[in-house]
């Protein structure tokens, strides 16, 4: 009973605008108190060290399966990279297809506008938004992954980075399988973030780079269409992964080569928007 109150009264927060900003609204009350209490719990006794990219001015394509999922696995890496080296951005679909899309006319061009938002500041060399439909990426994969290697070979690009092809989240995977499978230019490296699955633990990790969590949080409150869904605790997940591997509370994102990629990971295939159930992987 108790769970189909919640779910009714969840379905009545998405059908409406005022009760996503509302919902995201108490979201972002929770997720302060939480955060501070698990800060709280273990003075730091550790220290973390970023391992970032060692050459400046290199050309990298962010592959993005959805609008949101550059920030939410990448935000930092943006912050810290985007000043030194030469970033575009691929939006390969175009978020239509999410749950709050009856709410709006335009949704697509909502959550590109929410991206923008949340990227302010932020000096990128080029955006690209390709006209397909959430959900599809599984089904056209021959074709995505063929205009892919096709763009890439038109670019001199030395990263591409995408989300893991073991990814529990379809569109996500298939983007991860996409890039492992094209073939660039000799020399260039394939990298994998992670956004709302723990696809790699931090110990695996090939880069790492931290930030304040109050700016990220502050980027991701940029998307209320997706209000219905908690994005801000794939933040927390981070920081407790890094207090348990590392000994410090600090929110992290991490990278891994596609070469090293086993997709093995003992916390592999958690959840990181429900940290509660994940933390048990830690």
């Amino acid at each position: 009973m108790v769970s189909s109150i919640k779910d009714i009264f969840n379905q009545l927060l998405i059908r409406s605008k005022t009760g996503l900003r509302m919902t995201f609204w108490v979201r972002s009350v929770m997720f302060d108190f939480v955060w501070y209490k698990e800060k709280a719990k273990i003075p730091p006794s550790g220290y973390l060290k970023e391992q970032v990219l060692e050459k400046e001015n290199q050309r990298i394509l962010l592959c993005i399966p959805h609008p949101d999922d550059e920030v939410l696995g990448c935000y930092f890496f943006l912050q810290h990279e985007a000043y030194r080296q030469k970033i575009e951005l691929l939006y390969v679909t175009k978020g239509n297809r999410c749950a709050t899309a009856k709410n709006y006319t335009d949704i697509a061009e909502k959550r590109m506008h929410e991206s923008r938002n949340a990227l302010t500041g932020l000096p990128l060399e080029a955006i690209y938004q390709w006209d397909l439909d959430d959900g599809s990426l599984k089904e056209e994969k021959a074709a995505v992954r063929d205009r892919i290697e096709r763009h890439v070979a038109t670019m001199n690009y030395d990263i591409i980075l995408s989300t893991a092809s073991e990814d529990l989240t379809p569109d996500h995977a298939a983007l991860g399988h996409m890039i492992q499978d094209i073939t660039p230019r000799e020399g260039v490296k394939k990298l994998f973030y992670r956004s709302t699955w723990s696809t790699f633990g931090i110990e695996e990790a090939d880069y790492i780079y931290t930030g304040d969590y109050r700016t990220k949080k502050r980027a991701v409150k940029s998307f209320i269409t997706q209000s219905h869904i908690p994005l801000l605790n794939p933040i927390l997940f981070s920081a407790l992964e890094c207090r348990l591997a590392h000994g410090i509370f600090q929110p992290v994102e991490i990278f891994i080569d596609s070469d090293h990629y086993t997709g093995k990971s003992r916390c592999n295939r958690k959840n990181m928007l429900h940290w509660k159930q994940a933390k048990t992987a830690l």
